[in-house]
């Protein structure tokens, strides 16, 4: 039974099939590498229903205004940091710098998050986190 369905495949058919494969596959294949499968990273902060993107490529000082006052973040060698921050904690501070995509920033009484993301460098596919140990 199974073999009569094959026998009525025709070289039209053959080829439907093989273009709808290569398709699949490209549809997958390009947009990682446009997406910067150079390694490129940049931060996306949301404070609000505000959104910026910042490429971690270039140095810079940036200023996003909070729910309580302005976050002052520092792009340099590829990470972001918080150099000023309302709060009376200002843990977003503490938290250091990060460059990596997944890792993140949080503001939690200014309503201010930093992501990073982008593709990963091979450095970054090699570290080991707690979460492996």
């Amino acid at each position: 039974m199974v073999g009569r369905r094959f026998q009525r495949m025709k070289a039209g058919d053959v080829v439907a099939i093989t273009l709808a494969c290569v398709v699949v596959a490209c549809i997958g294949i390009v947009p990682a590498r446009i997406a910067g499968g150079s390694g490129a990273r940049f931060a996306l902060i949301r404070s609000g229903e505000n959104t910026w993107r910042y490429p971690l490529d270039a140095d810079r000082a940036i200023e996003i205004p909070g729910l309580v006052g302005i976050t002052k973040l520092v792009i340099e060698d590829g990470t972001i940091r918080a150099v000023e921050s309302p709060g009376e904690q200002r843990i977003i501070m503490k938290m250091g710098a990060v460059g990596t995509p997944g890792q993140w920033l949080l503001s939690v009484p200014n309503g201010v998050l930093v992501t990073i993301e982008g593709a990963q460098s091979a450095t970054d596919e090699s570290e080991v986190d707690d979460v492996a140990m």
